[in-house]
């Protein structure tokens, strides 16, 4: 885990700098660098760690900077420095010149923070895709209090840690807790592509890159295919500036395919690839792995999951995030990870973030369908379907209508508020799952909001575009990064992403959204562009994830029964979650949809399991 955190303007009291410095790191995972410095009395402070080369630090003059990731500094003058000295000297001279501007000629994966303590004057800032993280608090006293994790900025003493209920709940809803808020009611998260700019005592958050999308009809398909091999290979080959052993996450999808061939062909001999599977009717995806292998003459490695493993991870899992994290993929995620690093791999390459540059995901096809009637004519939805349909007699029996009635009712939605109308928390009113008390001191229209003004912020008028965007600011920055990147540290090997690499997003903003999504054929160009280089196997694929057979294997393994079990019983002792409502999951579980209920038993389990880790 790479990780850096400080403070300024703040008195340590009774403590010294170094301490709290070094109680602060106890947030950040072990890693095997450490650079710290403190200002005058300890009021500026900056700690920064790190695994391999991926540590930048300086300090001169009052001045101190540190960055981690891997920066590409596109004013020539930074690179040239950068390259002869350092990336924290160029760091340090493109800060003295521009300011908060200097983030103009920085690209790739980053987050960095620079105090002046002459000027009482802090900066931080994350990538234009979220791959580093930085969460912050501001105290009572004035003062700014930074980390890459939670864990760290909490362990300040100067830091406020109560836990918010209104994250607690946008946590249920979403699975993970969005940006920029965070499970501790003082702290916050920089969204992608923002910074944080500290000065006279005063903090003002701003966006520096925010894409302008192409929402033309029509484009030059051969020249975009073309541009698309060339920086497809070029993202590749930027992740491969690294010391050790270099392989691929391989689930046999289109994504972990193009990557794992690409990498193939960059380093020009046979990579090693690492592909997990599950004893599970409808889970396991090993066949189109290991076709993607052959077709690619990758050396290939296997693991399949068991319900024992999942029952020896969860307790890890739970507490080494630094807010609840409830999705499950997290396990296979792991264990693929693991598998790496025991062969001897340090670095693995993942195949995120296709599916939210060129349109992979199913709800992109679907919402198109729900326009598509939101756009017909008035008369004839309001005076002549719609009528014909609810009032049909008897009509909430007969299925062709009660789908007819549930698809008008969908598309009567607008977006983004219906891209969740499946959500699990959506379809239960929320007085029945939370208690009194807690729903009194929440908005429970909060998570929706948030997607509401993410989906707003996109710089598109097509609806396929502005789902992407609010996909790279939620699903990809809080859910999925988080889950690669910290389960690649727990097992030990760094995590790169081809695909977000900044020239494919540029890239990706310039294809048209009828590209992306033609008609409803999903990631049209990407695999019409790709045919020639994906195994035709995995072309012909549907779609499927990287899920966890667990609401399967909680019907009949014991031991998993038994764990979920002690979770819920004392998750119900909280007095924010109904009992009545825990007993319900619980035997909807086994009587009803075993895999659909599951997952909502994990995310709540998670949430426990989380709190206890976190003595809270």
């Amino acid at each position: 885990m790479t990780g850096i955190c400080g403070w300024i303007n703040l008195e340590c009291d009774k403590h010294a700098p170094a301490t709290v410095l070094n109680t602060m790191a106890s947030g950040l995972v072990p890693a095997s660098l450490t650079h710290s410095a403190a200002g005058e009395a300890g009021s500026q402070a900056v700690l920064a760690q790190a695994e391999k080369n991926r540590l930048h630090c300086l300090e001169s003059g009052g001045l101190m900077v540190s960055m981690i990731g891997q920066p590409i500094w596109l004013a020539g003058k930074f690179s040239a420095q950068a390259k002869e000295q350092s990336h924290a000297a160029a760091l340090m001279n493109a800060y003295q010149q521009h300011g908060p501007k200097l983030l103009n000629y920085l690209h790739g994966p980053f987050a960095l923070a620079i105090i002046d303590s002459n000027k009482n004057e802090a900066l931080l800032a994350i990538d234009r895709i979220g791959i580093q993280r930085l969460c912050y608090g501001q105290t009572k006293q004035g003062g700014l209090i930074f980390g890459s994790t939670a864990d760290a900025v909490r362990q300040h003493p100067a830091m406020d840690s109560t836990i918010d209920n209104q994250h607690i709940f946008s946590y249920l809803f979403f699975h993970a807790v969005p940006s920029p808020g965070t499970i501790y009611h003082e702290q916050q998260k920089l969204l992608p592509g923002q910074y944080a700019h500290f000065k006279n005592e005063k903090l003002e958050i701003e966006t520096y890159w925010n894409p302008q999308f192409n929402d033309a009809r029509h484009g030059d398909f051969s020249g975009f295919k073309t541009e698309l091999h060339d920086e497809l290979q070029s993202a590749v080959k930027s992740c491969t500036d690294t010391t050790g052993t270099i392989g691929a996450f391989l689930s046999g999808g289109v994504d972990s395919s193009a990557v794992s061939g690409m990498l193939g062909k960059v380093l020009e001999k046979p990579v090693n690839t690492y592909s997990i599977g599950f004893a599970a009717k409808g889970y396991d995806e090993m066949d189109y792995a290991r076709a993607s292998s052959k077709f690619y003459d990758t050396i290939h490695h296997e693991y399949y999951v068991t319900p024992e493993d999942v029952c020896d991870l969860i307790p890890r899992i739970a507490s080494v995030y630094d807010e609840p994290f409830g999705n499950a993929s997290a396990v296979p995620t792991y264990f693929c990870a693991q598998l790496a690093k025991n062969d001897g791999t340090d670095t693995l390459l993942s195949g995120d973030g296709g599916d939210e540059l060129f349109g992979g995901n199913e709800r992109y096809a679907q919402q198109k369908i729900f326009e598509f009637y939101g756009n017909a004519p008035g008369i004839m939805r309001n005076w002549l379907l719609e009528p014909l349909i609810f009032a049909f007699p008897g009509g909430g029996n007969i299925m062709p209508i009660r789908k007819a009635r549930s698809y008008i009712e969908q598309a009567n939605i607008p977006l983004p508020d219906r891209l969740e109308c499946y959500n699990f928390i959506s379809r239960i009113a929320t007085k029945e799952v939370f208690s009194d008390d807690f729903l009194a001191s929440i908005d429970t229209d909060h998570p929706q909001k948030l997607q509401r003004e993410r989906y707003a912020d996109a710089r598109s008028n097509s609806i396929i575009n502005r789902m992407l965007y609010l996909e790279w600011k939620q699903v990809l920055a809080d859910n999925d990064l988080r889950k690669v990147t910290r389960m690649c540290s727990l097992a030990g090997v760094d995590a790169q992403f081809p695909l977000l690499q900044d020239n494919l997003i540029d890239f990706s903003t310039r294809i048209p959204p009828s590209f992306k999504v033609k008609g409803l054929k999903l990631r049209y160009f990407f695999k019409e562009a790709l045919r020639d280089f994906l195994p035709p196997q995995v072309q012909s694929k549907s779609k499927h994830g990287f899920g966890l057979p667990f609401g399967i294997w909680l019907s009949s393994h014991s031991r998993l029964q038994q764990l979920a079990k002690d979770s819920l019983s004392d998750l119900k002792r909280r007095n924010f979650i109904r009992p009545e409502f825990i007993d319900n999951l619980t035997q909807k579980h086994q009587s009803e949809h075993a895999a659909f209920y599951g997952e909502a038993i994990w995310v709540f389990m998670m949430l426990e399991l989380w709190l206890q880790a976190h003595e809270q």
